[in-house]
């Protein structure tokens, strides 16, 4: 039965009148039982997602939302492979907004980090000099933000929170170094 609903949701992705609760659920589903993120990662929707990431004008939770199944489906690495290639180069390009709202760029820095790991998921970084350099101003920007006065402490913690993000995808283990991928460009 399981498989049967994420099936029917996964086919409610592609209507636009049903496409926000369907990516709840999945999201719900996906965070709460391995057997429906498997299911998920099997289903090989990863580009079907990526390109929800972009449509416009659509909710920022239904972002958060398709980034978040994204992350869950990552734990399998076939899932993780396909992102590298198809979900990385989204994620690129919602963080080059610069109207981003804070929690939508936290949940996108977090999941580029988590697939850095992989080296098409850095040559697709790389390659998008305009998002490297968003990567370094997301990663400096925990230095400035105490100069500015930004206001609340929860936005102080999650801007800082993907300023660390951003450094664990541009940077090798300890931090001192870039990735070579990223040195050289």
């Amino acid at each position: 039965r399981l498989q049967q609903r994420v099936h029917a949701l996964v086919r409610n992705l592609s209507n636009a009148e049903t496409r926000q609760e369907a990516a709840a659920e999945i999201n719900l589903l996906v965070s709460h039982t391995t057997a429906a993120h498997a299911i998920v990662a099997q289903m090989r929707i990863e580009p079907q997602l990526a390109d929800l990431l972009l449509l416009e004008p659509v909710p920022e939770s239904f972002k958060h939302c398709l980034i978040c199944i994204l992350s869950q489906c990552a734990s399998h690495r076939e899932s993780r492979e396909r992102q590298a290639r198809c979900a990385t180069q989204a994620l690129c390009t919602l963080i080059k907004q610069k109207t981003l709202p804070p929690h939508v760029l936290h949940a996108a820095t977090l999941h580029l980090a988590a697939l850095t790991r992989s080296v098409s998921c850095q040559r697709v970084i790389a390659a998008d000099y305009p998002a490297l350099k968003r990567l370094d101003e997301i990663e400096d920007s925990a230095k400035h933000m105490w100069q500015s006065h930004l206001g609340s402490a929860g936005f102080a913690t999650i801007t800082q929170e993907s300023a660390r993000y951003a450094r664990w995808a541009l940077r090798t283990a300890r931090g001192r170094h870039r990735k070579p991928i990223f040195a050289q460009a």
